[in-house]
């Protein structure tokens, strides 16, 4: 009898521990997927766009104060400005997959004048995209 009492401690006291940690994996998973779902990973792309905007704002703001040559500016400039873009690029089409609201038949695929990112409701509408640059 004794034994078995003992038996059974160790088994309760083993499967408390494996709960625990079963748990803590369970939040880590929820975390994870938190982190990578669409909406997050947008986000990011987000943050990662206005932080190269600001930048190059920044660098800007040297070269008016005299702070940069030319050719340093125009070379790094150009550089935040192209990530600025192909950053914005992919938040846009992120943003139009079909997935995300537009459908398969909205998206503008080889429309002669249409950009890439554009829907067929932004075409045919504005037949722009305005742009910031």
């Amino acid at each position: 009898m004794e034994l078995r009492n003992q038996c059974r401690i160790i088994r309760t006291t083993e499967l408390a521990a494996a709960q625990e940690k079963l748990n803590e994996l369970e939040r880590q998973k929820e975390e994870l997927l938190r982190s990578c779902s669409p909406a997050s990973l947008l986000q990011m792309l987000q943050e990662a766009m206005q932080k190269t905007d600001e930048e190059s704002e920044a660098l800007h703001r040297q070269f008016l104060d005299k702070e940069i040559d030319l050719g340093s500016f125009v070379m790094k400039y150009k550089n935040l400005r192209t990530t600025y873009h192909k950053r914005a690029l992919i938040h846009l089409a992120a943003k139009a997959s079909p997935t995300d609201g537009a459908s398969e038949d909205e998206l503008l695929v080889g429309d002669e004048g249409a950009e890439p990112w554009q829907t067929k409701t932004d075409h045919h509408n504005t037949g722009q995209i305005n742009q910031h640059d």
